[in-house]
């Protein structure tokens, strides 16, 4: 089965090429039993179409030099990309503690109504999905659990344990409910998509959820807002783009 790497042109940086993607600095090589076989040009269209992974020496750990010496640190996933494997509410609460160092529970509600914009502020329901994650990633119960991603500190919070990245990286857009702009965005690709490629996209490629229940709700508040149009019971068509939230 072939296999899609989006990497660095000749003559341009590995992290430009990821972080700033563009036909320019970017391309994407298809591989069949380890071996290199086409050159494909990078552009939204090939991004959609092959959907490939990012070249792994992307991830490969950064040396930093201390007064001390030098010291190894693993590379941060960019601030305007999520990682597949981790809940995107929770990279994102991760991102905004990062930023801010220690963060009072406050100014996270905060932050992700008004600055991040990844729920209605306008919803009571918000606040208590919010304050649900931050519980969780505080607890560190193994499994199901936080892992201890944010620790306490005087009564505010700060990060903890790292969130663990992945080669597959996904594109982070401010004002939008992650997992709604990607549904959309996969689906603009495509036109006419079916309920199971948005179960293993979100499932599978990107790890986000277990349960397809809760992806079929993100696909019927999708129908509901008139983004996509339910063709037959498993095929959806798109209509339109996803407002941002204000």
């Amino acid at each position: 089965m072939p296999e899609y790497i989006k990497t660095n042109r000749l003559g341009y940086s590995l992290d430009d090429a990821i972080e700033r993607s563009s036909s320019e600095n970017a391309e994407i090589i298809k591989y069949e039993g380890g071996l290199r076989k086409e050159y494909i040009e990078y552009n939204a269209l090939t991004q959609h179409m092959y959907n490939p992974k990012i070249d792994q020496r992307y991830f490969r750990r950064k040396k930093i030099v201390m007064r001390a010496g030098e010291e190894v640190m693993d590379k941060e996933t960019p601030p305007d990309m999520l990682t597949a494997g981790v809940n995107p509410f929770v990279q994102i609460i991760y991102k905004v503690v990062q930023r801010g160092g220690i963060t009072s529970f406050e100014d996270i509600v905060r932050a992700l109504l008004n600055e991040e914009r990844v729920l209605p502020s306008g919803d009571e329901r918000s606040i208590k999905i919010i304050e649900g994650i931050i519980d969780y990633m505080n607890k560190g119960e193994k499994g199901e659990g936080g892992d201890y991603y944010l620790l306490l500190h005087k009564g505010k919070l700060k990060t903890g344990f790292e969130i663990p990245k992945s080669y597959h990286l996904v594109e982070y857009k401010r004002g939008y409910d992650p997992f709604e702009y990607q549904i959309m965005d996969i689906t603009e690709g495509k036109g006419l998509i079916k309920r199971s490629e948005i179960y293993a996209y979100i499932t599978e490629y990107l790890e986000w959820l277990k349960s397809l229940s809760k992806v079929d709700m993100y696909i019927q508040r999708l129908v509901d807002k008139g983004n996509l149009k339910k063709v037959q019971d498993n095929y959806f068509r798109y209509v339109r783009p996803l407002e941002s939230y204000n």
